[in-house]
């Protein structure tokens, strides 16, 4: 009797499993109707872009056609068929696609704002701190820059100190030549005085 049970659950099973494939594959054909309009019998990402132009998904939010098509285009061939429609959306391709974008979008960014920054580290510092771009720093410029910043040891920076101590000649600004020069921490100090 055991064995009887066991075997028509096990047929249940397959059938169900069977026409729920079936099932499966009369939605892909029916989706793949509904989206190729130039009757290839595979989809486009244009075509599916366009399909889910303007439609939502349960949630409200806008469906991402490119997405989509880029999960379902299990053979990377360019185009989805209906056996890949069958299966489901990669979402995991998909989010490796967006790190690998931004990834390269954060690595131009860095290439051009290399490119844009001189090589030399006092060059580069009169650049990040002259905000009105003058070719020298205020007190205000050299104060900003420092505010919240701290040194090696966890101690706040103070940019007045830093700007006492940069400015040689006592004319208000820090040129490039006075940065080099480094802080002259003895000057510094005494005005402190």
């Amino acid at each position: 009797m055991k064995i009887i049970r066991v075997t028509v659950l096990v047929l249940g099973l397959f059938t169900f499993v069977g026409v729920n494939a079936q099932d499966t594959k009369e939605k892909a054909e029916k989706k793949l109707g509904w989206m190729d309009k130039d009757k290839n019998n595979s989809i486009s990402k244009e075509e599916m872009k366009a399909f889910y132009e303007g439609k939502k998904n349960k949630k409200g939010q806008a469906i991402n056609g490119e997405e989509i098509f880029i999960g379902s285009d299990h053979n990377n061939d360019g185009s989805v068929t209906v056996d890949e429609l069958q299966q489901k959306v990669n979402w995991k391709k998909v989010n490796q696609g967006k790190v690998v974008a931004k990834t390269k979008v954060v690595t131009k960014a860095k290439e051009k704002m290399s490119k844009e920054l001189p090589e030399d580290k006092s060059e580069r510092k009169l650049n990040w701190m002259d905000s009105d771009k003058n070719g020298s720093i205020s007190l205000e410029e050299m104060k900003a820059f420092y505010k919240d910043k701290k040194d090696k040891k966890g101690n706040p920076r103070n940019g007045e100190d830093i700007f006492i101590g940069s400015d040689a000649n006592d004319d208000g600004k820090v040129t490039l030549e006075e940065l080099k020069k480094g802080v002259d921490w003895k000057k510094a100090n005494a005005k402190k005085k």
